[in-house]
């Protein structure tokens, strides 16, 4: 089985990964969470955090993300 990306299904995909997210802070599967994705509006990557540090984790961003965060909140392009 091959997967096969579906642009119409794109926000099918991010609820269903933040349910998924929010499962696994819930029921305490891990002490650590990391999320390897691309999040192309400010608001999906602040779901996930605001989240993540209302349960008590610490979120983090790497530093070459805060850079492209930092252009797109200025608007620059």
């Amino acid at each position: 089985m091959e997967y096969e990306y579906d642009a119409a299904m794109e926000a099918s995909y991010q609820i269903s990964f933040l349910k998924s997210f929010k499962r696994q802070i819930d029921d305490c599967y891990f002490s650590f969470i990391i999320v390897d994705a691309v999040f192309d509006r400010v608001a999906q990557l602040h779901e996930f955090w605001s989240y993540a540090m209302s349960k008590g984790f610490q979120a983090s961003i790497p530093s070459h993300t805060l850079l492209v965060l930092n252009v797109i909140c200025k608007g620059i392009s």
